[in-house]
């Protein structure tokens, strides 16, 4: 499944998204599940969301304790917390899962 987490851009389908999540909690919840291959990060997800960057504390966390299996992302988002928070944990997260990959071969 590929995810684009916004609450006011609509899903670009002709890029191959399949999944317009509005918020956080519901993301986290689909990645719980664990279909999600791809994620497209917003920050700001309006009133009575967590941020986007909860999403990505939560992949970075899965990644680290091997919960949660490698996905692709990228972010959308024009907020420059997007930069300063989510891109830093997404990073950390790609490196734990290198890092169980070396150690599994």
């Amino acid at each position: 499944m590929k995810v684009w987490l916004d609450y006011r851009l609509p899903m670009p389908e002709h890029l191959g998204f399949n999944k317009h999540i509005n918020n956080s909690e519901e993301a986290i919840h689909l990645l719980k599940e664990g279909n999600v291959k791809h994620i497209s990060f917003e920050y700001d997800l309006g009133a009575g969301s967590e941020p986007g960057s909860s999403v990505a504390k939560y992949i970075y966390d899965g990644a680290f304790l091997g919960d949660i299996k490698k996905i692709t992302w990228d972010t959308h988002s024009r907020n420059p917390l997007s930069k300063r928070i989510i891109v830093p944990l997404m990073l950390m997260a790609e490196r734990y899962w290198k890092e169980l990959e070396i150690r599994r071969n």
